[in-house]
C-alpha cells in the first residue's frame, strides 16, 4: 500500500526478465516517485523486446487510491502482446469498463472457475475419494462447483466412514465447510454485515426493498452489490444487479449461526418476509414464510387465493404440498 514500494517490487521482477534502465530504479528512491514512475516504468516495458505477462496475486490487499492509479496506468500503457493479470477476491476500481469496451479485457469470474462433474471427480480423485456418479452429481450441485467446496467435501469423507455420503448430507456447517467460511468470508466483514449476512439468510432469493422489510435496514440494495463487489457468496440473479441469492453451502453455514446467535428472531424475520412477498404480488413465497413463521391464517388466505389457478396450470404437487403443511400442523379441522 505504499506507492514506491508496489512499483519497485513490478520493476524488480521485470527486470529479472530484461534489464530496466537504471534511470527508473533511481526514480523509485524520489520522494515524487508515485508520479513520475508509473509512466517510465510503462515506457520502459513498451521498449521490451519480447512481450510479458505480469502477474499480480491478491490485489484485494492493495487499498492506496495512489497504488491502484500506478495499477490502471500500467493496464493502459500496455503495449500490443503484453498482458497484466490481475488475481483478487474483490472487483477492483480498475478501469475495466473502459478496457472491456476496447475489447482488451478477459474477465474470468464465478461461473467461470466452476467445475463440472468430469473435473470435480479428478479433484476428488487426487484428493483420495472416488464417488459413483449419482453422489459425484448431487456433490456438484450441493458446491454449485466450487472447487475449495469440492475439496472440503473430500475431507469431510476421509475424516467421517469411508461409507459416509457427502452429496446431499455436506452442507454449510459442516465441520470442515464451517471452519473455511466462518475464517474465509464471516471473519473478513464488520458486525454489523455479520447480521445483515445471517437475518437474511431466512430468504432464498433477495433484493434491497426485500431486505430493507425483513431486517428493517434502509440501504439493503447497496449493501448487497458491495458484498457482491467483494465476492463474499452473494450471487445476482439478473443482469441488473436486482436479485441476488446465496451460495447454498454459505447460506446454510448463515442459517446455523442465526439460530445460535438469535433464535428467537426468527419467525419475525419470516413474517416481515410473508409481508412484503404478499404486498409485492409474490404469494407463493409469501406462503413458504408464512409456513415458517407458523402464521396459519395468512397461509390458508394465502392458499384459498392462489390454489385454484396453480392447480390449474398443472403443478398440483405444490397444491398437495400446502395441504399437507396442514395436515402435518394438526390443523386440517380448523380450516376445513
Amino acid at each position: 500500500n505504499y506507492p514506491a514500494v508496489l512499483l519497485a517490487y513490478v520493476a524488480a521482477a521485470l527486470d529479472r526478465i530484461e534489464p530496466i534502465h537504471p534511470a527508473v530504479l533511481r526514480a523509485l528512491a524520489s520522494p515524487s516517485a508515485a508520479i513520475t514512475v508509473p509512466p517510465r516504468l510503462t515506457s520502459a516495458i513498451a521498449a521490451m523486446r519480447r512481450p510479458v505477462t505480469l502477474v499480480l496475486d491478491h490485489l484485494e490487499s492493495v487499498t492506496n487510491r495512489e497504488c491502484l492509479d500506478s495499477i490502471a496506468q500500467l493496464a493502459l500503457g500496455l503495449p500490443a502482446g503484453s498482458q497484466l493479470a490481475i488475481s483478487s477476491r474483490d472487483t477492483l476500481p480498475l478501469p475495466a469498463a473502459r478496457l472491456r469496451a476496447q475489447g482488451g479485457v478477459v474477465e474470468i469470474g464465478v461461473g467461470d472457475l466452476a467445475m463440472g462433474e468430469q473435473e470435480a471427480r479428478l479433484l476428488l480423485e487426487g484428493a483420495g475419494v472416488e464417488l459413483v456418479d449419482e453422489d459425484l452429481r448431487e456433490l456438484v450441485q450441493r458446491t454449485e462447483g466450487w472447487p475449495v467446496g469440492l475439496y472440503l467435501a473430500a475431507l469431510a469423507r476421509k475424516a467421517g466412514s469411508p461409507h459416509t455420503e457427502i452429496g446431499l448430507t455436506f452442507t454449510g456447517d459442516d465441520r470442515f465447510m464451517g471452519d473455511y467460511l466462518r475464517s474465509e468470508f464471516l471473519d473478513r466483514v464488520s458486525r454489523a454485515e455479520v447480521s445483515f449476512l445471517t437475518r437474511t439468510s431466512v430468504l432464498d432469493r433477495m433484493c434491497g426493498p426485500l431486505c430493507d422489510a425483513t431486517v428493517g435496514e434502509t440501504r439493503s440494495s447497496l449493501v448487497l452489490e458491495e458484498l457482491e463487489c467483494r465476492n463474499l457468496l452473494v450471487l445476482p440473479l439478473d443482469h441488473r444487479r436486482e436479485w441476488y441469492r446465496y451460495h447454498h453451502l454459505f447460506r446454510e453455514l448463515l442459517a446455523t449461526e442465526l439460530q445460535r446467535r438469535e433464535p428467537e428472531i426468527v419467525p419475525e424475520l419470516h413474517l416481515r418476509a410473508a409481508a412484503w412477498c404478499e404486498a409485492n404480488g409474490m404469494p407463493e413465497a409469501a406462503i413458504e414464510h408464512a409456513q415458517a413463521a407458523g402464521d396459519a391464517d395468512r397461509v390458508c388466505r394465502l392458499v384459498l387465493s392462489v390454489a385454484n389457478p396453480v392447480w390449474a396450470s398443472g403443478r398440483a404437487d405444490t397444491v398437495l404440498r400446502w395441504m399437507e403443511w396442514f395436515e402435518s400442523q394438526g390443523l386440517v379441522e380448523r380450516y376445513p
